[in-house]
């Protein structure tokens, strides 16, 4: 088993700014490359310190997602670890909205929205087939229940109206409800 290291969220900081620094594609996948071994060491640790990105996640911690799933023992560990959070946590908060006449109304918790968005990222990644595959009833059963609590939930207030990819792809992206599936599979493509 790894050992604790406190240095890992520092160093997952540190790529994500250097992505936001350079162009060069080579350098970008060298960065990813390092998510990757940094997981592959400390993937509870990695896995942590994405989920504390800010949501809507941009383009830089989308590709550091998608590079923790170009290898199915990884990939599957990271799903797993993902599958867990979406389990153990509560998905929404019941919050009196005094605004529209004192009723409550449910509002998204911020870790099962974040791992949620760090599953699109990975079940998007073509690499991560094996994994998925392999822990299919898991993620069928996890994802179904999620989709049912995600229904009439609001975003938090912090992330209502945000769009940093642009085009309201983000905003896309936060609605757990919304499919995006393959062509020919019935979704939107």
């Amino acid at each position: 088993m790894p050992q604790r290291c406190p240095e890992i969220p520092d160093l997952v900081s540190i790529i994500h700014g250097k992505l936001e620094e350079v162009d060069e594609e080579h350098l970008r996948k060298a960065a990813q490359q390092t998510v990757y071994i940094l997981a592959a060491q400390h993937s509870s640790l990695v896995v942590s310190s994405l989920l504390g990105s800010s949501l809507p996640f941009d383009s830089h911690t989308c590709a550091m997602w998608r590079s923790l799933a170009t290898e199915p023992a990884l990939t599957s560990q990271v799903l797993e670890q993902l599958l867990e959070k979406l389990s153990r946590d509560i998905p929404y908060k019941e919050s009196k909205s005094f605004l529209l006449g004192g009723g409550a109304e449910r509002v998204a918790t911020a870790l099962p929205l974040a791992a949620t968005c760090a599953l699109h990222e990975l079940l998007s990644a073509p690499e991560a087939g094996p994994a998925v595959l392999g822990l299919y009833p898991a993620l069928f059963g996890t994802l179904l229940l999620r989709l049912s609590c995600s229904l009439g939930v609001q975003l938090p207030k912090n992330l209502q109206g945000r769009d940093r990819r642009g085009h309201g792809a983000a905003a896309r992206s936060l609605q757990p409800g919304r499919y995006r599936g393959k062509p020919g599979w019935g979704g939107e493509g």
